[in-house]
């Protein structure tokens, strides 16, 4: 019989897979490899409890995460991870750096001016906002 902690992490893993990643996100593959447990809780709380949620869409989630990071700032692997997330939840890279942009008002501008670096390498190839219908 499965533990409820595994029922959940089975859980947070598909929804993973659901949005459409060709890949686990490198941060939780790295923390698999470095430390195993805090890499599981983190997929089984966060996606197996809280993205499951219906109430936000999954690019709802996204701009909240992507503010939050950025306001907290010293998130850079977390901004990474999320900007990828955003991307397969259907959001442009324009909507993204937007999002940093408007959590910058709020956060300060050396925060958004980090998160602007670390979201870079992965926007560098998303699409524009004439490549792509942009959700709203």
């Amino acid at each position: 019989m499965q533990s409820d902690f595994d029922e959940r992490l089975q859980r947070g893993t598909r929804h993973l897979q659901a949005l459409g990643l060709t890949e686990t996100p490198e941060l939780i593959t790295r923390l698999r490899r470095e430390h195993p447990a805090l890499a599981d809780h983190i997929v089984a709380f966060t996606f197996g409890d809280i993205y499951i949620r219906e109430t936000l869409t999954t690019t709802q989630r996204q701009l909240v995460t992507l503010g939050c990071l950025t306001a907290l700032g010293d998130t850079q692997a977390q901004l990474r991870a999320h900007a990828t997330l955003s991307l397969a939840a259907g959001m442009t890279g324009e909507q993204i750096r937007e999002a940093v942009l408007h959590a910058g008002i709020y956060a300060g501008f050396p925060r958004a001016i980090s998160a602007s670096l670390a979201i870079t390498p992965v926007l560098e190839d998303a699409p524009s906002r004439d490549d792509q219908e942009r959700p709203q």
